[in-house]
């Protein structure tokens, strides 16, 4: 075996672990509250499973359905509900993130047609290292499980 052999061989094992190291996110149970006709803004939720050994850090949403998409979170503060825009959310490696109702969510601005339960719109979510996950979100009503933030995005 020569020199060469040994090395193509290390080079096609590190390839592979760096691979296997950063496997690809799955997005799954991804779901925009079904709101009037005349909702300015709707709220999406989505759980982002992240199996690879490094940490992955959302940066940005984009829609062909909206006009902007952005990260928002709700907080509870001396028993007053509060929506903050947040500029990453990151998602620890081997791990999920739920974006759920009175938690992190994405706001879903001006949307370029009336949206009705049982539509399904496409989101592109982006990562800080340029990686990008594709999701669809289907329209629908929140069932009573899953909690009301009793915040309207109006005027937000």
């Amino acid at each position: 075996m020569n020199v060469r052999s040994i090395l193509l061989g290390l080079f096609l094992q590190l390839i592979a672990a760096v691979s296997a190291a950063d496997a690809d996110l799955v997005v799954h149970g991804a779901w925009i509250r079904a709101a009037p006709p005349s909702a300015p803004v709707l709220d999406g939720y989505m759980t982002i499973k992240n199996p690879s050994r490094l940490a992955k850090v959302l940066v940005r949403a984009t829609s062909p359905a909206f006009a902007s998409v952005t990260l928002h979170r709700t907080e509870h503060v001396d028993g007053v509900a509060r929506m903050s825009h947040v500029p990453e959310v990151k998602i620890r490696a081997s791990s999920e993130f739920v974006f759920q109702p009175n938690g992190y969510h994405l706001m879903l601005a001006q949307p370029k047609r009336p949206l009705r339960t049982g539509d399904r719109v496409s989101v592109e979510l982006e990562f800080a290292d340029g990686s990008r996950v594709s999701a669809v979100f289907a329209v629908r009503e929140q069932t009573a499980g899953e909690g009301q933030s009793g915040l309207s995005h109006v005027g937000h």
